[in-house]
C-alpha cells in the first residue's frame, strides 16, 4: 500500500508504548480488557505470533506511530 506522507513497517519491542497508546485512543473498551501496553505485550508474546510478519506500524513523517494492525489465524 501506498499513503503519501506514511510509511508501514514491522513493530519492534521499543514501539510498545506507542502502539498502546494508539489503541487506547483508537479502541473502546466493549470486550472488558484494559488497553494498554500488557495487554499489546501479551499478543506479541502468543504461540505462533512472529512481530516481523504478523504486526505492522503506520509511522508518519515525523517517525510518530499513528497506526497498528496485526493478524493471525486463530
Amino acid at each position: 500500500m501506498d499513503l503519501p506522507g506514511y510509511e508501514f513497517r514491522a513493530p519492534v519491542e521499543d514501539d510498545l508504548d506507542a502502539v498502546a497508546d494508539v489503541l487506547i485512543v483508537d479502541e473502546p473498551d466493549e470486550a472488558g480488557q484494559t488497553l494498554d501496553a500488557h495487554l499489546v505485550r501479551n499478543q506479541w508474546n502468543r504461540a505462533g505470533f512472529d512481530l516481523n510478519t504478523d504486526a505492522w506500524v503506520a509511522v508518519d513523517g515525523t517517525g510518530t506511530i499513528v497506526g497498528y494492525g496485526q493478524g493471525m489465524p486463530d
